[in-house]
């Protein structure tokens, strides 16, 4: 997970929150497909409830190690990401 702004203490100019969350798979983008309407119908909620904006990027594992070295973004996640949950 990646913290955003919020997360590292920056303050921005507009009052508004942001909170990345990387979440890495193991699975083919085809599947991965089958689970992003819902993963964002539970965020849009929680972001109305919240007034927080959380934006979730779901990559398959391989792509991310891929292109890590491309992407600032996937660099920062690597460098400053807390990991909330892992398996072996």
């Amino acid at each position: 997970m990646s913290l955003g702004q919020k997360g590292r203490g920056i303050k921005k100019k507009k009052d508004s929150s942001d909170i990345d969350i990387m979440i890495l798979v193991d699975l083919r983008n085809e599947a991965l497909h089958s689970y992003l309407d819902p993963l964002s119908e539970t965020g849009f909620r929680y972001n109305a409830e919240h007034d927080v904006w959380i934006m979730r990027i779901i990559k398959n594992i391989e792509h991310f190690r891929h292109w890590v070295a491309a992407y600032p973004f996937y660099k920062n996640v690597l460098q400053e990401g807390v990991a909330l949950y892992e398996t072996a």
